[in-house]
């Protein structure tokens, strides 16, 4: 998968599980969604864990990337 990205246009997105040996997920991207999760990051990261607020909006920001993505064989 690695060697499809577009230079400077896409992006592979990993999120490990917070839940141990739950797995993780990889997205290809557009490099803005980095961005924008960047921004709900440095928006409502808050203290050590960062607070319920960041990660409610970190979740919704998952959820709304996996409503749109398509599923990729292996």
């Amino acid at each position: 998968m690695l060697g499809t990205l577009e230079h400077d246009v896409e992006a592979l997105l990993v999120r490990g599980s917070r839940d141990p040996g739950a797995g993780f997920e990889c997205f290809l991207v557009p490099i803005d969604a980095c961005y924008a999760l960047t921004g709900v990051v440095r928006r409502r990261w808050r203290g050590f864990d960062g607070g319920e607020d960041a990660w409610r909006d970190i979740d919704g920001f998952f959820a709304d990337l996996r409503a749109r993505c398509r599923e990729e064989a292996a």
